[in-house]
C-alpha cells in the first residue's frame, strides 16, 4: 500500500518519554523498601527496581533508591554484581550472567544507609516452549477510544496449547506486547531546499493483556496439558491513534522529533504479537496467584491490599524492618507472530512465526531520506514488509 504523504510548514520538535512504575504506600511513616527483582535464564534480563514506599496519604511516586550495592548469588557460591542503569534501577551484565536451570538464585542489597536485605533462595526451573500458538476469531466488550462507550469489538483471541513437553513445572505465566507499526512521507517547506522528502517508519507498543496471566493450576508431576488457554484479545480495527513526527532541523541528523498537534489517525500497517512463556517455582507461582486472586476480587490492585501480599524479601541487618516485593527466578521463552486479518467480519485470523527482534524502544520512529547515500539503512530491524493484512 502506498504510504501518505504529509507536508509541513512548522516543526517544533519535542521528546518525552513515559514510563509509570508500579506504586506501593504503606500506612506507616518509616522507610519501608520496595523490591521488583527478576532473572532469567536469557542474558541482558537480570533486573532489580528499588524504590522507598510512600505513605497512603502522599500524592508522591515511591522514592528511587540511587547507590546500593546489589548483588546476585546462586548456589554455587558464584555472584554477580548488579550495576545501576538509572536511579534505583540495577542490570545485571549480559555478558556476566545468565541464569542456569536447576541452580538458585538469592538476591542481597545494601541500602546506601547500610541496612542489608536478602531474598529467599529461588530455585530457576527448566524452560518449556508452548506446543501451538494460534488464534480464533472472537469478540470482545470494550470502550470505544473515542467516546468511552463500552462497543462490542471483532478480532481474534490468541491461545495457547501447551504441556506436551512441560514435564513437572510448578506454572506459567504469559506476557504479550502489540507492536502496530504505520509510516508515511513527509516533504518539509524548508527555504534552503524543497526536494527533501523523507521516509518515516514508526511504531507503537500496548499491552494487550494487563492482567496476570497464569495457568490455572500449579503444574504436579503428573500435568494435564493446558488446551486453549487465553493468551489475549487483538481488535482488528484498520485505523488507531498513534503519534505524529517532525523532523529535527539538522538535516544531517535522522532522529524523529515529535511534534506539537500529538496524535493522527494511522493505517496499521502491521502487527506483531511478542509473547513470553514464563517458568514459575511453586513459590513465585504462589506470590502471582495471590495478587490476581486481589486483583480479580477488587477489579483493580488498592495499595493496602498490595502492601498485604507476602514477598520473599527480608532485612537481615534489622529484622524489625519492613521489606515489599518479590525476586523472581523463572525461565523464559520468547516467540513473535505477525497478524493477519482477512475479512473483518468473519475471518480466521492468523498468526505467522517470526523473529524474535524487539523495537528499540516501545514507541518510536525512524526516518530514511530519499536519495541520501544511506537510503534504507534506517528502517527497523524488526520491520515486516510484504505480509497483506
Amino acid at each position: 500500500m502506498k504510504r501518505p504523504v504529509i507536508i509541513i510548514s512548522i516543526l517544533i520538535p519535542l521528546a518525552t518519554a513515559c514510563y509509570k512504575p508500579y506504586e506501593v504506600k504503606v500506612a506507616t511513616g518509616e522507610k519501608v523498601l520496595v523490591v521488583d527483582g527478576l532473572v532469567t535464564d536469557q542474558a541482558d534480563t537480570g533486573v532489580v527496581v528499588l524504590s522507598f514506599a510512600r505513605p497512603f496519604n502522599s500524592n508522591e511516586s515511591n522514592i528511587p533508591v540511587s547507590g546500593a550495592s546489589v548483588y546476585v548469588t546462586d548456589t554455587l557460591g558464584n555472584s554477580f554484581i548488579f550495576r545501576e542503569a538509572g536511579e534505583g534501577d540495577y542490570r545485571s551484565a549480559p555478558l556476566e550472567f545468565k541464569g542456569i536451570p536447576g541452580r538458585s538464585y538469592t538476591l542481597h542489597i545494601i541500602t546506601p544507609d547500610g541496612d542489608e536485605y536478602e531474598s529467599d533462595p529461588q530455585k530457576l526451573l527448566p524452560g518449556t516452549s508452548p506446543d501451538s500458538i494460534y488464534a480464533e476469531f472472537s469478540t470482545q466488550e470494550e470502550p470505544d477510544e473515542l467516546t468511552g462507550q463500552r462497543v462490542t469489538t471483532l478480532g481474534a483471541a490468541v491461545l495457547a496449547d501447551l504441556g506436551s513437553s512441560a514435564g513437572d513445572r510448578a506454572g506459567f505465566r504469559f506476557a504479550s506486547k502489540l507492536v502496530r507499526q504505520y509510516s508515511y512521507s513527509l516533504y518539509p517547506r524548508l527555504n534552503f531546499n524543497t526536494n527533501l522528502a523523507f521516509d518515516f517508519y514508526c511504531w507503537q507498543t500496548i499491552i494487550p493483556n494487563p492482567d496476570i496471566n497464569l495457568t490455572n493450576e500449579i503444574y504436579s508431576v503428573n500435568p494435564s496439558p493446558v488446551k486453549k488457554h487465553p493468551v489475549c484479545f487483538l481488535d482488528d480495527d484498520v485505523y488507531f491513534n498513534a503519534l505524529m513526527y517532525g523532523l529535527d532541523m539538522n538535516m544531517a541528523d535522522t532522529t524523529a522529533i515529535k511534534i506539537s498537534f500529538g496524535k493522527q489517525r494511522f493505517y496499521i500497517e502491521r502487527r506483531i504479537l511478542y509473547l513470553n512463556l514464563y517458568t514459575l517455582n511453586n513459590e513465585t507461582y504462589a506470590y502471582y496467584k495471590e495478587m490476581d486472586d486481589q486483583m480479580q476480587s477488587r477489579d483493580r490492585l488498592f495499595d493496602p491490599v498490595a502492601a498485604r501480599i507476602k514477598g520473599n524479601i527480608r532485612c537481615i541487618s534489622d529484622p524489625g524492618k519492613k521489606a515489599l516485593g518479590f525476586f523472581e527466578a523463572s525461565s523464559v521463552s520468547n516467540s513473535a507472530y505477525v497478524v493477519v486479518f482477512g475479512d473483518p467480519d468473519n475471518s480466521q485470523p492468523i498468526l505467522i512465526r517470526t523473529p524474535y527482534i524487539l523495537p528499540p524502544e516501545p514507541t518510536g520512529c525512524r526516518i530514511n531520506r530519499f536519495g541520501s547515500p544511506h537510503q534504507g539503512h534506517n528502517i527497523p530491524a524488526f520491520w515486516i514488509f510484504g505480509i497483506s493484512q
